[in-house]
């Protein structure tokens, strides 16, 4: 039995829920000083950390959320400009021109944080990501902690 696609949207919900209140939970820490990192690599390996986390079935990790105090004071790692994101009333093409100057501005942030070790655009990240399956065993590690079953 294979999760049905009703569940899904209860599972998206979830998984929204939990990243708003992580948001928040940075947002916080952040103004106490403190720093926050997510880390979604918790999936890659999401039935040994059911089993590190004693998570009951029907219950999964999402992500994990570290906070400490910071020995580094980073530039903010640049944001997709505005344009690019944001729609009123209906969806847009991007603005190719926007999107190369961002680029642009990413390629020579990772360069300058990285001493040149990573010298990639946001493009290329995500061409990258988007042409490879990732975590495909996360369906069949939620079937088996039963969200199909009703």
């Amino acid at each position: 039995v294979e999760m049905e696609d009703g569940f899904i949207e209860l599972m998206l919900i979830a998984s929204l829920d939990a990243a708003l209140v992580a948001q928040n939970v940075v947002i916080a820490a952040e103004s106490l000083g403190l720093g926050g990192v997510y880390v979604g690599g918790i999936r890659n390996d999401p039935e040994k950390m059911s089993q590190l986390l004693n998570l009951p079935d029907r219950v999964y990790p999402v992500f994990g959320l570290c906070l400490g105090w910071p020995d580094q004071n980073p530039d903010q790692k640049p944001r997709l400009p505005q344009s690019l994101v944001f729609f009123e009333d209906t969806y847009k093409e991007p603005d190719m021109e926007t999107l190369s100057d961002y680029d642009k501005t990413v390629k020579d942030y990772y360069i300058e944080r990285t001493k040149g070790r990573l010298d990639h655009s946001w493009t290329e990240q995500m061409s990258q990501k988007l042409g490879n399956e990732t975590r495909p065993h996360m369906m069949q590690y939620l079937n088996g902690k039963k969200f199909a079953d009703r």
